[in-house]
């Protein structure tokens, strides 16, 4: 994937690892989210993914309906 995901503000979203003398790992995990969306251009998707909006493409389902129904699929979950 090519170029940055920086959205110009601050997510408290981490993971921290730490190893100490003895090579004991000790992991901090922050999951909130704030300050950005799901950015469609910016997710990671599988082989699956990619042959099924090849099909719809080739169907010349329009892209605004495609982008809708990916919008939708993340809500949902």
């Amino acid at each position: 994937m090519a170029g940055s995901n920086k959205i110009n503000g601050n997510c408290p979203s981490k993971v921290k690892v730490c190893e100490d003398n003895e090579k004991q790992a000790y992991v901090e995990f922050t999951k909130t989210h704030l300050e950005h969306g799901k950015d469609l251009g910016r997710m990671q998707i599988t082989s699956k993914e990619k042959d099924e909006l090849a099909r719809k493409l080739e169907k010349k389902i329009p892209i605004e309906t495609i982008l809708d129904e990916i919008r939708d699929s993340f809500i949902d979950k």
